[in-house]
């Protein structure tokens, strides 16, 4: 018994969609240490629908989107491009930033914090689309200014 009304990142991407009109900026940051994760970012505009082509940014710069209609791994996640990650550094461990010539993303979160805290995935591989996701729970989407 599912009803998207229901779930939070629904409430809070109508919520963005709403004030996406008025200009505000938005922030991604750890929940824990409170590190500034992102540059800061608009939403993307309420009709957008991502492509998926190999090896191009889904997500354009300077702009986020709550990830929705998509494989459950990525859906209500906080996506941006690429270069709009910032303070993020790749896991210790080698296997989660596997991939041909970039990150897979299929290894868990590559991405940490400077508390050490794993809290983004970088899908960025020859055979995917580019795209840093952040892990919910792990970072939270701030309002920065009006």
């Amino acid at each position: 018994m599912c009803h998207s009304e229901s779930h939070p990142e629904n409430n809070l991407a109508a919520q963005i969609l709403t004030e996406a009109q008025t200009k505000i900026n938005y922030q991604v940051i750890c929940q824990f240490c409170k590190q500034k994760l992102s540059r800061l970012l608009n939403p993307v505009h309420s009709n957008f629908k991502p492509v998926f082509n190999d090896e191009t940014n889904i997500i354009p710069a300077g702009l986020f989107w709550i990830a929705s209609d998509l494989p459950e791994n990525i859906n209500g996640k906080v996506l941006i491009h690429l270069k709009d990650q910032v303070h993020l550094k790749d896991h210790p461990n080698p296997i989660r930033s596997s991939g041909c010539c970039g990150k897979s993303g299929s290894d868990g979160p590559n991405r940490i914090c400077r508390c050490l805290r794993a809290v983004a995935t970088e899908v960025s591989d020859c055979w995917t689309s580019y795209y840093l996701a952040f892990e919910p729970g792990k970072t939270k989407l701030i309002i920065v200014s009006k």
